[in-house]
């Protein structure tokens, strides 16, 4: 978990303040989320793998489970986005 405590707090340093909201884009089992949630951070992920369904369910996390395109965020709804490598294969 320290990974992600080190990306938390890099952007709520770049920031200057706590209450914040972050999407987790691509947040597949949903990791980042639960670690900002246990640091009292709001996070909300969107991803369309099985995995971000599954932690919806398990772990009763705030996810779209979509693609981009469909999602219903109002413009500025977040404060910042972490966006780790995500990989596309097409063809």
């Amino acid at each position: 978990m320290a990974y992600y405590d080190s990306m938390i707090h890099k952007i709520l340093n770049h920031l200057g303040k706590k209450d914040i909201k972050i999407l987790d884009f691509g947040c597949g089992a949903g990791f980042f989320i639960r670690r900002a949630w246990k640091l009292n951070i709001n996070a909300v992920g969107i991803d369309f793998s099985p995995y971000a369904q599954l932690a919806k369910v398990y772990f009763d996390l705030e996810i779209e489970v979509c693609d981009i395109s469909e999602t219903k965020f109002e413009a500025n709804s977040f404060d910042a986005e972490d966006i780790e490598p995500n990989f596309f294969h097409s063809g």
